[in-house]
């Protein structure tokens, strides 16, 4: 099989490199990675597999699916530059992203190059048999139409999704269920034991605030737990956590009661990048929450995480990997971190693990996308040891302890020499014309123009 090497990629950034807060935050005025940090989980795991030594990868930034998206030109200078586009994609079939999927699919159809689509999800509530929204419908299915002029197949995160594009006509020889491939960040091998809790434990939380059920047990946890931390996700949480934000402004206002509790002691961090958010979770015994990708991000760290479902997001991706879980429906007064630990079981998690690593190996090898052929791999672990990683950023004013100096000595910097903290995309769109500023002859073809 001939495989494709040169790689357009969807992702925030280049796996390898690391950006100050500061310049993760301004991007574009909404970051780098989006609005969820989790994002760089997916991405990042995707980056990381096909970076084989024969591949030449571009991250497209996030540029692609802006507004920008509907100008033929773009196509055309992505068709000019790329053998492949490689969309590593989030929970995009439902009604919110409607305008997102259009402009994607207005470009899918004026490209001339394979695609490869993998981590498609349906983001709506529990009960998604009953979901039948009539513009939802036709747009996700000129969605997915699109995408399979293009490529082989289309994966998918979960059963709830693949049942959802079957009732949109779409059959198992169209759509693979993959799970998410941020589950294999740090390779499929998994050994996950059952933690041993008590009161000093050192407790990761993470939490969705829009969940109000989950409320009760985030006040009990950080009661009883003094060694706990919450990493934070949201880009609305890491501009609290630069910038000291009200709460009400970033719309947190409906938790400030535990939300002050957790600032005021400086029990809040945000990870800016995959890495340093696994090896800072290497630290913890424990992780819990409703965050489908703080769980996943606790696994990679290869310390034992329980995920607490609470839409079809969580739901399929959970039964897929068999994560341990609980509904937030079973969350009450009395439920403890303890009561969770008990009912946890990683040893289907351990066991199934390489098996569906398998299956979304055999994915890209059916879309011509070749892979690193282990883990962990020499050359991407030197790679890694090469470009190290920063990327905790801590409150920048806490009740407890005051103003974090090293924290506002960033701040000042950043607002000295905003110009030396602009991220400059590999991949951009410029005015009516987008260029590829990476690739051999770019200057040469710019001067001809």
């Amino acid at each position: 099989m001939v495989y494709i090497k040169n790689i357009l990629i969807r992702a925030g950034k280049d796996y390898f490199e690391s950006f100050s807060p500061e310049t993760t935050f301004s991007y574009r005025k909404r970051s780098m990675f989006g609005h969820n940090v989790g994002f760089y989980l997916i991405s990042d795991s995707v980056y990381k597999l096909i970076s084989t030594p024969d591949n030449s990868i571009t991250v497209d930034s996030y540029l692609l699916g802006s507004k920008k998206s509907y100008k033929k030109n773009v196509a055309e200078t992505i068709n000019s530059e790329f053998d492949a586009f490689v969309l590593p994609v989030a929970d995009f079939l439902k009604p919110t992203q409607i305008n997102h999927v259009k402009r994607i699919t207005t470009l899918i159809k004026n490209l001339d190059i394979p695609l490869c689509v993998l981590g498609l999800g349906i983001g709506i509530g529990l009960d998604v048999n009953s979901f039948n929204d009539t513009k939802t419908n036709e747009t996700m299915e000129k969605f997915v139409r699109a995408i399979l002029e293009k490529s082989k197949s289309v994966g998918v995160r979960g059963e709830l999704t693949f049942k959802y594009l079957n009732r949109l006509g779409f059959d198992e020889n169209e759509i693979n269920v993959l799970g998410c491939p941020s589950i294999y960040l740090n390779g499929p091998e998994y050994n996950i034991t059952p933690p041993e809790i008590n009161n000093d434990s050192k407790i990761a939380l993470n939490i969705t605030p829009s969940v109000k059920k989950y409320a009760n047990f985030v006040e009990k946890t950080i009661n009883k737990y003094k060694n706990y931390k919450y990493f934070m996700q949201d880009i609305v949480d890491l501009r609290l956590i630069l910038f000291g934000e009200d709460l009400k402004d970033i719309g947190r206002e409906h938790v400030r009661d535990y939300y002050m509790k957790i600032l005021n002691k400086n029990k809040a961090i945000f990870p800016i990048n995959s890495r340093s958010w696994i090896n800072e979770l290497k630290n913890y015994e424990y992780a819990v929450g409703t965050r489908l990708h703080g769980t996943i991000a606790a696994l990679n760290a290869r310390i034992p995480a329980t995920l607490i479902i609470h839409d079809s997001r969580t739901q399929e991706i959970a039964d897929y990997h068999k994560i341990p879980s609980i509904s937030i429906n079973h969350i009450n007064n009395k439920t403890s971190v303890e009561n969770i630990v008990e009912n946890s079981n990683w040893n289907e998690f351990n066991q199934t693990s390489k098996t569906n690593y398998n299956k979304l190996i055999k994915f890209f090898k059916d879309n011509r996308i070749d892979v690193t052929k282990e883990y962990p791999n020499p050359e991407i672990a030197k790679k890694e040891k090469q470009n190290e990683m920063g990327g905790i950023v801590e409150q920048i004013y806490s009740e407890k302890y005051g103003i974090n100096q090293k924290e506002l000595l960033s701040r000042i910097k950043y607002s000295a020499q905003k110009e030396v903290y602009t991220y400059k995309p590999p991949f951009y769109i410029k005015n009516k014309k987008s260029h590829n500023v990476q690739k051999k002859g770019f200057l040469k073809r710019l001067e001809k123009k």
